[in-house]
């Protein structure tokens, strides 16, 4: 069913773009693994063997350190498919102890290291919804300090880093 649905939203898209005179890129986000995916009717290998998807986003970001980015890497880009393997917020608080900017540096060295084309983040102003005033800018400073690195390898070189497990 899920497959019927992206092979239908890939004809919307294609015919979208056509008009437009420009691509119009489909970006799916899915769970830690291809077999976590295939258990809720994902079936990752068959839309990037058929061309349905353009970009990989790779797991929740709720167990990072062990997600198998390196399995999500070698397959997607067999198809061209760039990479980009999730972070989520609330995690990267919670176990670093509030090193949030060490903790998200470690994982994009990682992630690069292995091929990743680059990093998602999910729910990054999830910590700043109940803030206001001087307390909002504090913690925008510091969730956003280190986001000119994150996408750039070389820029992470040098940089303090916080490797964790996951929970």
């Amino acid at each position: 069913i899920m497959t019927a649905l992206m092979h239908r939203v890939r004809e919307i898209t294609d015919r979208a773009a056509t008009d437009r005179g420009k691509p119009l890129l489909i970006a799916v986000r899915v769970p830690d693994s291809f077999e976590k995916a295939k258990l809720i009717g994902l079936d990752i290998r068959t839309w990037l063997t058929d061309d349905l998807i353009d970009i990989l986003i790779a797991g929740g970001g709720y167990a990072p350190f062990t997600l198998a980015v390196n399995e999500f890497i070698s397959t997607a880009h067999e198809y061209g498919v760039p990479v980009y393997p999730c972070i989520n917020t609330g995690w990267a608080i919670s176990v670093t102890n509030g090193s949030f900017a060490e903790g998200v540096r470690a994982l994009a060295a990682n992630w690069y290291r292995t091929g990743a084309d680059g990093v998602y983040l999910w729910n990054l102003g999830t910590p700043f919804w109940d803030k206001d005033g001087d307390e909002l800018v504090a913690i925008r400073k510091k969730f956003y300090a280190c986001l000119d690195e994150l996408g750039d390898p070389k820029a992470l070189e040098g940089k303090d880093k916080l490797f964790c497990i996951d929970t």
